[in-house]
């Protein structure tokens, strides 16, 4: 069987500034890894749902059906498994995850302080050991570092960390120049050296912040009829900004 790779692109520097995820991600899917759980962990905007997205991409393309393939977030794992419960459904809320050979789960910090979801959550991890389940959750934060015990059955974080944790960073040095340049470039924005740097030194290292940063500035420029952006420019729009 050809080995699945994700599909990595010029602009996509969430998974060339983070290596480490992308080999584990691919490791995984490939049944390659020992353990059949990966916990991809960072704060909001380093690019959790982007690489999640690329994996989905990377296994559809090389033949994993769509039923295959159970993506969804913690938030509506809870909504649907309450919704079981008070049918008396759990047998077909079961039947779902059980059935898929790949099954991803975002936010999982959504668990916090939900011991029933947790323990049903534990309960699949543990059945999909036995049926060759990869997964893959994401999370806010890294698993070991929850120190409040009433949030999270210690017995779910022992299984999660017995997996493979994978801390992402968000777009820092070369990688964040990378992508200021490249998303500007995309949505046909030119921006000077100056104005790039400018953007560069007033930015955090988060994607959602840039992608509202330079999409402000790509709305400002078609309203001024294409126009080249100038430090004035950037001066009215983002008055708080050092220059």
């Amino acid at each position: 069987m050809k080995k699945i790779r994700l599909p990595i692109g010029n602009l996509s520097t969430v998974a060339i500034g983070n290596p480490h995820a992308v080999q584990a991600i691919e490791k995984l899917i490939n049944a390659l890894s020992e353990d059949n759980v990966l916990c991809i962990y960072g704060s909001c905007g380093v690019g959790k749902t982007h690489l999640i997205e690329l994996t989905k991409v990377a296994l559809l393309e090389s033949g994993v059906l769509e039923n295959e393939i159970v993506h969804i977030d913690a938030e509506e794992w809870v909504r649907r498994m309450v919704a079981a419960l008070k049918s008396n459904r759990m047998d077909e809320f079961k039947v779902e995850f059980d059935a898929a050979k790949y099954v991803i789960v975002e936010d999982i910090q959504y668990y916090f302080y939900k011991s029933r979801s947790q323990e049903e959550f534990l309960l699949f991890v543990k059945r999909a050991k036995k049926l060759n389940i990869s997964i893959i959750v994401t999370s806010s934060s890294n698993p070991l570092e929850q120190c409040d015990t009433a949030a999270i059955n210690e017995h779910l974080i022992s299984r999660l960390c017995s997996g493979i944790l994978i801390p992402l960073v968000g777009p820092v040095g070369d990688i964040k120049k990378k992508f200021i340049a490249g998303y500007a470039k995309e949505q046909s924005l030119r921006l000077n050296e100056l104005i790039l740097n400018c953007i560069y030194c007033n930015t955090n290292d988060n994607y959602f912040e840039l992608l509202g940063v330079l999409n402000t500035i790509g709305f400002y420029h078609s309203i001024g009829n294409g126009v080249d952006i100038t430090i004035s420019d950037l001066r009215v729009l983002f008055p708080n900004w050092c220059f």
